[in-house]
């Protein structure tokens, strides 16, 4: 934010503070007590980040004027804002010495005469040179004795403590690239130089930071002439970051080498921040670095002062120096704290500060790197340990997420809250449509340790499958069939708000309204996520075959009314509504509000013409009914599909758009071929007239069930008739059960007898019989009554042909989801001969060595393609069966040689090495397979076999193991509950295909032959690479008290670097870019250069600037800015501006200073950056205020069950869905309940673990309460405390150690031998005794010898021994001892003997 005050009034502050000798802030700071009252915030909110190990630096920049060398310090955007004044002063609150500001002002004096800039506007140009001498970082104290500033002068200690200079004047230094700009800089508010003009040097020098020595930065202010003539400020200097971004490629550079990073207050030189991060990134963390600095500086300092002294010490008088001159030279020596001492290092929070900002200047590159990874076999997992190192106070985030391709390269990180993938919805959407953009293939698996809760989420991001038989090239055309299936001819309409539905209701009124009364029928079909009590997806169909869809979930969402029109629509006694089950949908509609009617059941319809024995029958019975051969998709409950998805999702995917579309349509067509047949209780009644001889008829139940199918024989007596019946004939015969009355052909006698029985005494010589029958009962046979028949439209798809009888047993992966734990049934099955391959053609291809059966089964098992992670299997038996146990080790490695079958080939070379060149024997190999697996890992693939073999595979080492009793325990291996469910679970596992191999994909990639000329090869199986990666980051965070902010950064950083190294190690990128992760400076060279190069430069790099961006970002989920800017140019009183000024002196920023978001100013400044960046104006924090614990108990047992899909959850609450529903309550509070705050799950988890611990605490100690009440009161009773008063002991100062000087002595100069025993006793027994006080006393004056006037009253004899000076005890110190004798201590002097004791 920017300050506005008119130029005059800015002037005086600036002229005021000149005279005053203070700088602008301070004039500012010493406002009234209510301007100060936001200082007090920002400092507490910058003591509290402190602790934090963080400080939140400006963005943009505040026109505060201070900080920096001379009060030219201001914002982040480089070297801070000039004021109209230039103020006298230095960085912070220190000025630079005066030798520093002479020295400056001599160096500004040298250039201005050299370069003299000369003319006005368009004829400004230089008419000298800039010195070359002055050119770069100047060092003058590195060598005082030669620097050229300093030849013929005298020198002093000073010439020794000078800083380093760096001079920036790039208008004079390079002027070839100003000769268009008339020799001036851009304006940094308008980009151009026309407004610009020249107001001379900074007063003092800027103050940066580096490595071992300070930097002074002597540079040039400017004044840009429109915003002086509009009254706004108007100064800025030549190394404010804008400046530098706009100034020319060279000149930008050189700055970016020898410049500095600044902010408000100091400024750290970029090679030492590069230095600094890259440490950073190498594991040694800011503290560490800083501590380094220091050790440089204070090293520094000490050599600069031997330098000299060794320079004072070999001075002699001469016409310069004179003797006195030279001893008081040699006694001059500038402390390390002192001003004129030029070396320091920068505080931690103000290093970790500059760090951030500087990692976050490349997000957007370190961002499109990311989004141009790829991977084909991904695997995802949780780190819960790495945000267990971040943020203690508030504690944001739950988890980090990374994504990893088959190479290790992480595809995408995000930072939870929850520990399920539903926060990560849109991200995997974004990074579907990468793939989508960037024309990657893939992804074509995934691998997870939780896979059966994740499965749902990662079949919407997996590609979908493209193993249509069709185009699998694995299998033989007879393995294949064509068929025909249900397509609907036109595409459905869909509504996702109420004015489309209003749209889409309007347009099948106007079908109704063309069609007669009696024909003003629609078709209603629902679908809904399984547990719904309302309807989420509405179908309606048209007889003419359109159909349209409501998606009701996403009309009505947030409390939204269901759609008026479609509702009187669906009310409207006069069309009637046609529907197969559709007591379903009505119940579902109600839900809504809506009374379906009037309703006809599809299914009554087809059971009165004849057409289903029941009342119910489905789609799929009545489509192979009426139309032959045809099939309808996504129908087959057995297999994941459509149908049982989530259809409240809110955007649906094709394949769910598709099945209701086609369910509306067959359902309409399927209603009217039906109408096409007779219904036998309104038609094909046959009066008596016309019950003729030889007439065809069909007998009916009076149920009107079908019986049979026979000729009239005779005329009608009485309405009854005699009916001639084929019993050889099945295809007449409709219900067999059916009794009916048999005429005997001989005497006329009746006898009643079921069908069934007389076809199975009957004659084959005689199969007529006759019948007597009502003739009420019968129907002439026509089932069509009209019309021209129904054309169903499809299309026609391949698939597999089913298997061969001889292979019934065997399991097919179709079924492998039931929880069938009979290990009996499943044991004993076989999949195909594998003798087949011998009739193979001698082409060593797969798909003709397979069997066709297990060719079209492998074809089934391709679908799965999210799989879990076999390691974890092995962990997970790990946790429960005991190391201890003899059998342990050995099912271990069973387990091992069950789940994997390893590549012949492979092993074949590695058992060659073995023996021919390593000479081991068999059974040196079997023990090296069995302990050093490892080994063979990286040069043998693997194969997890397909489930039906694995099952007996797995079954067969588990009945082996289970029931072996160790020796020393007694126990089963399997013998506790948690092996037995570990069992299951991994049956359950295999069963589903969970584990084993996707068909026919590859998982290895070869990597470089070792030095025995064996393949290695790279497994993309797995999460092992991710369980690597947490670890890297949890050591590159170890240690670090982290804010998110400064999490996000350092690992967008670390991984920049990961992606990049495997793209040199793995992917075959040049090895020349390892090591090298400037991303943006390399993309720019390769950009500029190919507009002049014929051949393009770096063929290798594909640069991130020739693809478009994704959208996708990294780190923080849905990150957005809703904080609004405020404009430059925007009006703010005077004590806003004052209120800015003082809080730029707590590092705050200047868009985080807004006058809508002064919440924000009360919490540290990671918090209020996350608070930008997600929107939300309150801190995430545990569950504290009495508002929060009541709403948590209120609504906890909403959440309880419902399969909680989280990672790291054992208590059967879904928190993710807590979290949200909190936070969503949070956003309506607005300003009221300023205690309630935003909670991740691990919050809620917290809580719930405090209550129950609270809730056992209460329970245990009810009976016990009164009792402990009493014992707490009398343990804390003041009066028995205060009878203990007197024995608290004076506290003692802590000293550094001041070792007696005989102890000086060094080994080969030792203290004569002193004949008082006495003494030397003393002194002996004293040392055993290890006293605590050791402080020595004269024995005359009894004074200790580290008081304050020692050496005034006692002198001490001293001699040099090679080159040390030591005591001379040839003589005693109380022998020298001048103390008045009124100040003896009591008992001395005491020259021999045991010295009295000291009083307390």
């Amino acid at each position: 934010m920017v300050r506005h005050y008119g130029k005059d009034k800015a002037n005086k502050i600036a002229k005021t503070a000149k005279k005053n000798s203070q700088n602008i802030k301070d004039m500012f700071r010493r406002r009234s007590a209510e301007q100060a009252a936001p200082v007090a915030a920002a400092a507490a909110a910058a003591a509290e980040e402190a602790n934090d190990v963080e400080h939140e630096s400006m963005n943009e920049p505040i026109d505060d004027g201070g900080g920096g060398g001379g009060g030219d310090g201001g914002g982040d955007d480089g070297a801070g804002e000039a004021n109209d004044g230039d103020t006298d002063g230095g960085y912070g609150e220190q000025n630079w010495a005066p030798h520093v500001l002479q020295l400056s002002n001599h160096f500004k004096d040298r250039v201005s005469q050299s370069v003299q800039m000369s003319g006005r506007g368009q004829n400004r140009h230089p008419t000298g040179k800039f010195p070359a001498d002055l050119s770069g970082v100047l060092a003058p104290s590195d060598d005082p004795l030669s620097f050229p500033a300093f030849a013929g002068k005298k020198i002093s200690y000073l010439e020794f403590c000078y800083p380093n200079f760096f001079i920036w004047y790039p208008e004079a230094q390079w002027p070839m690239f100003y000769e268009n700009q008339h020799y001036r800089p851009v304006c940094k508010w308008h980009g151009t130089h026309e407004c610009c003009v020249n107001d001379g040097w900074m007063t003092n020098p800027r103050h940066a930071y580096c490595m071992g020595k300070e930097v002074a930065i002597i540079g040039r202010k400017y004044e840009c002439t429109i915003r002086r003539e509009e009254g706004k400020k108007c100064h800025f200097r030549g190394i404010d970051k804008k400046v530098i971004e706009q100034s020319p490629d060279y000149v930008r550079l050189q700055w970016n080498r020898n410049g500095c990073d600044f902010s408000h207050c100091s400024g750290i030189s970029n090679k030492t921040l590069e230095l600094s991060v890259g440490c950073l990134i190498g594991g040694m963390s800011a503290s560490a670095f800083q501590h380094v600095m220091l050790q440089n500086a204070k090293k520094g300092h000490l050599l600069q002062s031997a330098l000299y002294r060794s320079w004072a010490q070999g001075q002699k008088s001469n016409l310069i120096y004179s003797s006195d001159d030279i001893t008081q030279l040699k006694r001059q020596l500038p402390e390390y704290e002192s001003k004129e001492c030029q070396y320091n290092a920068p505080s931690v929070a103000y290093l970790i500060s500059r760090q951030i900002l500087r990692m976050e200047s490349t997000d957007e590159d370190k961002k499109r790197r990311m989004q141009m990874i790829d991977g084909q076999h991904l695997s995802s997992d949780h780190s819960f340990k790495v945000m267990r190192f971040t943020c203690p106070r508030g504690k944001p985030f739950t988890a980090v997420f990374c994504l990893l391709n088959e190479f290790s390269q992480v595809v995408g990180w995000w930072m939870t809250t929850g520990t399920s993938l539903k926060e990560l919805d849109e991200q995997f959407q974004m990074l579907r449509r990468r793939y989508e953009m960037h024309g990657f293939d893939g992804p074509e698996s995934a691998t997870t340790d939780r896979c059966c809760q994740e499965r749902a989420m990662w079949n919407k991001f997996l590609r979908p499958s493209d193993d249509e038989p069709a185009n699998n090239p694995h299998l033989q055309p007879d393995d294949t069939m064509e068929i025909n299936v249900v397509a609907a001819p036109y595409k459905a309409k869909i509504a996702r708000n109420t004015d489309m539905a209003i749209l889409l209701v309007g347009e099948i009124s106007e079908y109704l309204t063309a069609q007669p009364l009696d024909q003003q029928v629609i078709i209603v079909d629902g679908e809904w996520q399984i547990g719904r009590s309302k309807m989420d997806l509405l179908s309606i169909g048209l007889l003419s075959g359109r159909t349209f869809i409501f998606h009701v979930a996403q009309i009505c969402r947030r409390g939204a009314a269901f759609p008026l029109a479609l509702k009187m629509l669906l009310e409207d006694s006069n069309v009637r509504k046609i529907g197969n089950r559709i007591c379903s949908d009505i119940a579902k509609l109600v839900g809504w509000g809506v009374k379906l009617e009037p309703t006809v059941e599809l299914g009554h319809l087809a059971k009165a013409r004849g057409l289903s024995p029941t009342k119910n029958p489905s789609v799929e019975y009545l489509c192979e009914r009426l139309f032959p051969g045809v099939v309808i998709e996504g129908k087959d409950s057995s297999l994941p599909g459509p149908r049982l998805s989530n259809w409240g999702d809110e955007i649906l995917t094709s394949v769910q758009l598709s099945y209701a579309e086609t369910d509306a349509y067959v359902t309409a067509m399927l209603y009217k071929e039906t109408m096409r047949h007779m219904d036998p209780r309104l038609e094909g009644r046959i009066p008596l007239t016309d019950a003729n001889d030889g007439l065809v008829v069909v007998l009916y139940m009076r149920s009107f069930k079908k019986v049979a199918e026979g000729v009239i024989r005779g005329t009608p007596n009485r309405n009854k008739i005699l009916v001639e019946i084929d019993l050889a004939t099945d295809a007449t015969l409709f219900c067999k059960s059916a009794m009916v009355d048999v005429v005997n052909e001989d005497d006329g006698s009746i006898e009643k007898k079921s069908i069934d029985s007389l076809c199975s005494s009957r004659n084959h010589d005689a199969n007529l019989i006759k019948v007597r029958w009502d003739l009420s009962f019968c129907r002439r046979k026509f089932d069509l009554i009209g019309g021209d028949p129904v054309q169903l439209h499809t299309r026609t798809k391949t698939v597999l042909i089913e298997e061969d009888s001889g292979d019934e047993g065997e399991l097919r992966e179709a079924r492998y989801d039931a929880d069938d734990e009979d290990e009996e049934n499943t044991g004993g099955h076989g999949h195909g001969n594998e003798s087949n391959a011998s009739e193979s053609d001698g082409e060593n291809d797969t798909r003709r060595r397979l069997p066709h059966n297990r060719r079209r089964r492998l074809h089934h098992y391709r679908k799965e393609k999210v799989k879990n992670d076999i390691l974890h299997i092995f962990l997970r038996h790990q946790r429960v069966l005991s190391k201890e146990h003899g059998a342990y080790y050995s099912y271990m490695t069973a387990l091992r040689d069950a789940l994997f079958i390893l590549n012949d080939e492979d092993l074949e070379e590695c058992l060659v090495v073995l023996r021919d060149k390593r000479g081991m024997n068999d059974e040196q190999i079997r023990n090296m397979m069995t302990h050093n697996f490892k080994w063979f890992l990286l040069r043998v693939r693997r194969l997890v076999p397909p489930p039906p073999d694995l099952v007996k595979r797995y079954l067969e080492v588990f009945n082996a193991f289970k029931d072996i009793v160790c020796h020393k325990s007694g126990k089963k291996l399997f013998g506790s509950a948690a092996a037995i469910a570990q069992h299951k679970a991994t049956l359950k596992h295999i069963r589903r295909n969970c584990l084993s191999d996707i068909p026919f994909c590859s998982y290895y990639t070869p990597l470089k032959r070792d030095r025995d000329g064996l393949r290695r090869w790279a497994c993309h199986r797995g999460t092992s690479a991710n369980e690597g990666l947490h670890q890297k980051l949890r050591q590159l965070v170890r240690g670090f008290s982290n804010s998110p902010r400064f999490l996000k950064a350092i690992i967008s950083e670390y991984l920049l670097m990961w992606n990049q190294n495997i793209d040199v190690k793995t992917r075959g990128l040049s090895s020349k870019y390892y090591g090298l992760y400037d991303v943006q400076l390399l993309e720019d060279e390769i950009e500029k250069l190919s507009a002049f190069l014929d051949e393009p430069v770096h063929t290798e790099w594909v640069s991130s600037k020739s693809l478009q961006c994704t959208g996708e970002s990294f780190g923080i989920i849905n990150p957005t800015h809703a904080l609004r800017q405020v404009a430059i140019d925007s009006d703010a009183d005077d004590d806003e501006v004052d209120r800015m000024a003082d809080a730029a002196a707590g590092d705050l920023s200047d868009d985080e200073v807004d006058v809508g978001v002064e919440a924000l100013i009360k919490m540290p400044p990671s918090s209020r950056w996350l608070a930008k960046l997600t929107g939300r104006y309150r801190p995430a924090e545990r569950v504290r205020s009495n508002d929060e614990w009541e709403y948590f108990k209120e609504n906890l047992g909403r959440f309880q069950g419902g399969g909680s899909s989280e990672a790291d959850n054992y208590s059967g609450i879904r928190w993710s869905d807590f979290a949200a529903c909190w936070n969503n309550w949070v956003d309506t509070l607005g300003h009221s309940k300023p205690t309630v705050t935003y909670k991740s799950s691990s919050h809620l988890q917290d809580a719930y673990k405090s209550m129950k611990r609270r809730a056992v605490e209460k329970a245990t100690l009810r009976p016990h309460a009164q009792a402990v009440r009493e014992l707490s009161a009398a343990h804390t009773n003041r009066a028995t405390a205060a009878s203990y008063l007197p024995e608290f002991p004076q506290p003692e100062v802590a000293e550094v150690a001041h070792p007696f000087v005989d102890a000086m002595e060094t080994e080969d100069q030792q203290a004569p031998y002193d004949g008082d025993s006495e003494h030397v006793r003393e002194n002996d027994d004293a040392a055993r005794r290890q006293k605590t006080n050791r402080r020595h006393r004269c024995r005359k004056c009894g004074q200790e010898f580290a008081h304050a006037n020692w050496r005034e009253y006692h002198h001490i004899e001293t001699r040099v021994v090679n080159g040390n000076t030591l005591r001379d005890n040839t003589s005693k110190v109380w022998d020298s001892c001048t103390v008045p004798e009124e100040f003896y201590a009591p008992g001395f002097p005491c020259i021999e003997g045991r010295m009295p004791k000291r009083k307390r």
